[in-house]
């Protein structure tokens, strides 16, 4: 990415407005990254899980209406 943020020549401001976008998002994520996923593990690791108390309706055989 760094190319595209040092881009001269034809069409460089595109490219050095797009390359610092994507290098800075790099930058900020690199050093977010490390923060929220350990926080986002442990808040659904907490999360109690949905307990199946209701049993389903045994299957009932088919007629030999549906065969």
């Amino acid at each position: 990415m760094l190319p595209l943020v040092l881009a001269t020549g034809a069409g460089a401001a595109a490219r050095q407005s797009m390359g610092s976008g994507v290098f800075g998002g790099m930058i900020v994520a690199t050093f977010i990254a490390p923060v929220f996923i350990p926080l986002f593990f442990s808040l659904l690791a907490r999360k109690p899980r949905p307990s199946h108390k209701h049993a389903a309706a045994p299957a009932l055989p088919a007629s030999e209406d549906h065969i």
